[in-house]
């Protein structure tokens, strides 16, 4: 599978659409624990689930980041290095990604330029350290304050190593992301080639297969994910980008929030929700291996169920399709898709489910529908 194919189309060769329901057959699970508030199958049914890991993908390729006369930048995170914010992203080249690091210039609110002093999160929350230029005062923007923010960033050109041009990323009023355990913040944001008169404004997550419409955009502290496997580096220095239809902020609006915690029903320990949100990524993309390949297709309908109490999703199917942790699946039972063979280095590490052969380490499950 091609780098092109997996990222200039974001075919990351996944789409599924999620469709829930009362009730619950996690292999560890306790069904008399209750279920939490959570909308019901139908609802979820209309979420436009699919393929990507920061952006939904069809058959018509879906687009996020910034737009450069060489093409698409793909952003992915800030990351707080001093002297510099750095802008983390990659270009498509041919059959290959050529990753690249740009920076931020200031910021622009209200006519006046600000020196950025750092980028962070709180949660879903996007936060900008600047400094006033006449008192030198640093001051916190968060919320609706960012509201008309200019961010400005300088981006390298592809093929010149001194050559750079500089953007600006508008942010638009925050607007609220449903998810299942209350709501999430995101931004429409909209990206412009500086110094040029007439550039045209370019949404950051822009659906092409619904007509280039504009998509919010979600944060989370602290991790970034690798385009095309999905592997992820945690330092707290980083604030990840992504749009809400990808695999990392859809698994964050079913509930497997990065940055909180939940209780374990095995054992009844309150865990960190960072491993079962990387689970459920692989799980979304059934990239069974966390190897970046997958094995499912736009309109797949699962049903879900987690190893947390009160459960987050439970499902009432009982054909298990696999339980999954951190690095993939652990076991599989049937395939979502048989007709879609899985390598044979890959298959031979998935036995059938068993406890043996998940034990208690697990996160989330996976149901064919």
């Amino acid at each position: 599978m091609s780098i092109r194919s997996q990222i200039g189309t974001f075919a990351l060769a996944l789409t599924l659409g999620l469709g829930l329901t009362s009730g619950c057959d996690a292999p560890s699970a306790d069904e008399s624990q209750g279920d939490r508030t959570q909308a019901d199958g139908s609802y979820w049914g209309k979420l436009p689930n699919g393929p990507g890991l920061y952006i939904h993908n069809a058959k018509v390729p879906n687009h996020f980041g910034i737009s450069t006369p060489e093409g698409w930048f793909y952003m992915t995170h800030f990351a707080n290095s001093a002297p510099d914010i750095q802008v983390h992203g990659a270009f498509v080249v041919g059959s290959s990604l050529d990753k690249r690091i740009g920076r931020v210039v200031n910021a622009e609110l209200g006519g006046t330029s600000y020196a950025v002093k750092a980028i962070s999160a709180t949660g879903s929350s996007l936060e900008l350290t600047l400094v006033d230029p006449i008192t030198a005062a640093s001051f916190l923007l968060s919320g609706d304050k960012m509201s008309e923010l200019r961010l400005h960033v300088q981006l390298p050109i592809p093929g010149k190593s001194r050559d750079s041009r500089s953007y600006s990323l508008f942010f638009k009023s925050p607007e609220k992301v449903d998810s299942v355990t209350g709501e999430l913040m995101g931004f429409t944001v909209f990206t412009q080639l500086d110094n040029v008169p007439g550039a045209p404004m370019v949404p950051y997550c822009m659906r092409d297969d619904l007509g280039g419409t504009p998509e919010a955009v979600m944060v989370t502290p602290s991790s970034s994910w690798d385009m095309p496997t999905s592997a992820r580096v945690d330092d707290t220095r980083i604030v990840n980008l992504s749009c809400v239809s990808g695999a990392i902020g859809t698994c964050e609006r079913w509930g497997y929030r990065p940055w909180e915690k939940a209780e374990l029903a095995s054992s009844g320990s309150s865990t960190s929700l960072r491993e079962g949100h990387q689970a459920c990524i692989h799980m979304k993309r059934a990239d069974y291996c966390a190897t970046g390949d997958t094995y499912t297709e736009d309109g797949t309908m699962i049903g879900i169920s987690d190893a947390y109490n009160p459960a987050f999703q439970k499902s009432d199917s009982t054909k298990r399709e696999a339980i999954w942790g951190k690095s993939g699946a652990y076991c599989l039972d049937m395939q979502r898709h048989p007709d879609m063979p899985i390598s044979a280095a890959c298959a031979a590490t998935l036995p059938p489910c068993t406890a043996a052969s998940y034990g208690s380490d697990w996160y989330v499950e996976s149901q064919v529908m």
